[in-house]
Order: C-alpha cells, then structure tokens, then sequence
C-alpha cells in the first residue's frame, strides 16, 4: 500500500506526524498538507493564483510536501504530480472530531473525498479533543493504522471511511453508525461591531441514537461511511412521478 498523507491543520500538525509514523509499517507513506491551517474550507480549490510546492524536511525521513493551499489543493497535486503511484488516500489525524453537521465543512473530510473522486482508496481520520487540555494522538494513531491496514483495500467503489476518536482511548472496539443529523452553533455577539459567529462547537440537542456524534459523546470510536455520490434516489423517483404522472400537465 501506498498513503498520500494530508490533513487540514497544517504541515506541523502533531496529528499528522503521530499518523505517519503509525502507517509506516503498512506501506509507504507520502505526506502532502497545507503549508498552514486550512480548516473548515470543506472541498474548495485554489483558482486565482499559481500554487506553490514546498519541500518538508521530517524527522521520519518520508517524502513530504507542503503546499501554499487547501487541503483538496494538495490531494489533486499529489496525485497529479507528487505521487501518483499512492494507492489510498488518508487524512488526519484532525484535531477535532467531524461529525454530524461539521462533516460538510470539514477540511479533512474533503480532502478524503477528494481521494475518492481519483479513483482511490479514502479515509478521514479526527481526534474530538477537551477544550483546555493537549491532545495525545499517539494512541489514536496506532489503532487507527491497523484499522485503515484493513479497511483500504478493496473497501467500495464510493466509500470514505469517516473514522473518529474520542479524546481518551479506552475502549478500542470500533462502532459502525450512521451520521448524525446535529449541525453546528452559531450565535449573534451584540458587542458594537461584532455580529454573527460561527462556532465550531454542536449543537445543544440530543444527538441521535448510535450516530457518529452519539459514540463520541460516549467515550467511544466511531466509523461512518460517507458516499461521494449525494444524489438522493428516493427523491429522484418521486419527482418523477410528480412531474411526469399521467394527467398532470407539465405547466402545471
């Protein structure tokens, strides 16, 4: 197997390289990340100027890159030009779980899906963290390796593997859950010259039963597979019977 690496907190993230070095004894490993955070830009891409490539020198003596853009910016470059070869694409390890609602923004997700859309192997790998205190991502980043060694061979044709961890690994057994439907809190600062903020925090009710965002409130490992396909069947189906139902006529 061959990893191409990326994350979206950035080439120096402490997530990345705990990440590196656990896959090392799977295959090769080649990291491509943002030169610096690019969190919560989702999927975008970098149109309006050259994108500048940049050796990393590490202490895990890997090929590394990091890249003046997003995180979709860097799985596109490698696979283009850096390593084509990569046989899966892995991103993480976040600091900060994405789940529920925060999937879509999240830059770490995107840049899996990116490797999705490539035709190769996908994952995202997140680490929910407790405000005020480090994150350790040495025991996430072990077990994530053995379960990514498994997962990222041969996984399905539309499958990104969402992995998350809560911030203290105590039970390893992993629980395969849908998303959950919670979306992110925002709130309006009435300070002179605030306005309205978006936080990266969820949202204050319940979330669902055995969903991504329940197990890690649970204290434990969550894994969720995401399709790049969005496409709706069930809806598909009844707008045609909608629309195009005997009888109705199409100004209707």
């Amino acid at each position: 197997m061959h990893f191409l690496l990326t994350n979206d907190d950035g080439i120096q993230s402490e997530g990345l390289w705990a990440l590196a070095a656990a896959l090392k004894p799977h295959g090769e490993v080649t990291v491509v990340a943002p030169l610096s955070e690019a969190s919560a830009t989702s999927q975008s891409i970098t149109l309006a100027r050259p994108l500048r490539i940049l050796p990393y020198r590490n202490p895990l003596g890997i090929e590394a890159h990091a890249v003046d853009g997003t995180p979709a910016d860097c799985v596109k470059l490698g696979l283009l030009r850096i390593v084509p070869r990569a046989t899966c694409v892995v991103a993480g390890i976040n600091r900060g779980a994405n789940v529920g609602g925060g999937v879509f923004y999240s830059g770490t997700v995107a840049a899996a899906r990116e490797g999705r859309l490539a035709g190769r192997e996908a994952a995202a790998v997140s680490l929910h963290v407790i405000p005020g205190e480090t994150p350790d991502f040495r025991p996430a980043a072990s077990h994530a390796a053995l379960v990514l060694a498994r997962l990222l061979r041969g996984g399905g044709e539309r499958v990104v593997w969402n992995l998350n961890y809560p911030a203290r690994l105590v039970r390893t057994e992993v629980c395969v859950v849908p998303q959950d439907g919670n979306g992110l809190r925002e709130r309006y600062d009435d300070a002179p010259g605030a306005g309205f903020v978006l936080e990266g925090t969820w949202e204050e009710r319940p979330p669902e039963a055995r969903t991504d965002l329940a197990m890690i409130r649970s204290g434990r490992i969550s894994l969720t597979p995401l399709t790049v396909d969005w496409t709706d069947r069930v809806a598909l189906d009844a707008a045609s019977e909608i629309l195009f139902a005997p009888g109705r006529r199409e100004d209707a």
